[in-house]
This record gives C-alpha cells, structure tokens and sequence, in this order.
C-alpha cells in the first residue's frame, strides 16, 4: 500500500516540504490542529509530520497514535524554536532508553 505524507505546522515551517511535493497544511486554531491531524490519519497518510510548536498545542495526539502502526507522527523543529531542548529530541532519547534499557544517545 502507498502512504501519503503530510506536513502540518507554520507557514514557515511547512514551506520546505511543500517544495518537495508533500502535502502541507497550517491550521491555525488548537482545535484545527487536532482535527487536521485525525483526517489526515483517515485519509490514509502514513508519516504526518509536525513541527514542535503545533505539537506542543495537542500533546496528546502523540498517545493518540503511539500504538497504531499508521500513521506515524513525527515532530520537526519548529523554525523559531533554537533554544531550548528539542521535543522530538527527548521523544527519541525516552524510545530508546525504552527499547534498551539505558539512553545511549
């Protein structure tokens, strides 16, 4: 089966991957957030990513998906956000300390 792709976030952040013909959107409101994703995942997209910062509004889309083997959600930088730690980071270091035992990153 093909999967789609699909980016949601800011404008900014979104526009890279718009370049490379994947899909993009940019909803503004929490509560579009949270439903762009869920029709994403209906329709049949395989990887929805989304940048830190519209995640940061709907955490709980992560839980939400964490067990299904489509769609995966994955969080890019958000092009603002160099400061501080790295949400997709921190998920990354807790899987594999998960997976392993220890973090090892």
């Amino acid at each position: 089966m093909n999967y789609k792709i699909g980016v949601v976030g800011s404008e900014d952040a979104v526009f890279p991957f718009s370049t490379l013909g994947f899909a993009t959107f940019s909803p503004k409101e929490t509560s579009e957030i949270r439903r762009q994703i869920q029709l994403l995942a209906k329709e049949g997209y395989g990887i929805i990513y989304i940048s830190e910062d519209y995640l940061a509004k709907v955490p709980e889309v992560l839980s939400q998906y964490d067990q299904d083997i489509v769609p995966v959600i994955l969080p890019i930088p958000a092009v603002a956000d160099t400061d501080r730690q790295s949400f997709g980071k921190e998920r990354i270091q807790k899987m594999v300390e998960q997976a392993v035992g220890t973090n090892i990153l």
